[in-house]
């Protein structure tokens, strides 16, 4: 399956952030149990705002007026095993 072929590829080459590019959100979900499991940090440009608020993803990028925007989810990050300086939270959009 996908998700197993997932697993295998993060554990193989030791991955620590991955970053998902998807088509569908669906996928995000999917994706989201295997992070959350394996301790690896999420990021996504793909409907950051919402996927972020969701859980579904720790860190979210994205331009806002022109301006890079970050969007974190502080408990998604902790399931993920991630722990983020009050600074970073300070210049993202902080969501628990």
């Amino acid at each position: 399956s996908d998700e197993k072929d997932l697993i295998k590829q993060i554990k193989l080459h030791n991955i620590g952030v991955l970053y998902i590019v998807v088509k569908s959100n669906d996928v995000i979900e999917q994706v989201a149990s295997v992070t959350q499991e394996l301790k690896v940090l999420s990021v996504t440009s793909k409907n950051p705002v919402k996927n972020v608020k969701d859980g579904n993803v720790s860190v979210g990028l994205m331009l806002e007026e022109g301006k890079p925007t970050i969007f974190f989810n502080k408990s998604t990050a902790k399931k993920e095993g991630s722990v983020f300086v009050s600074k970073f939270q300070s210049i993202a959009k902080t969501y628990e």
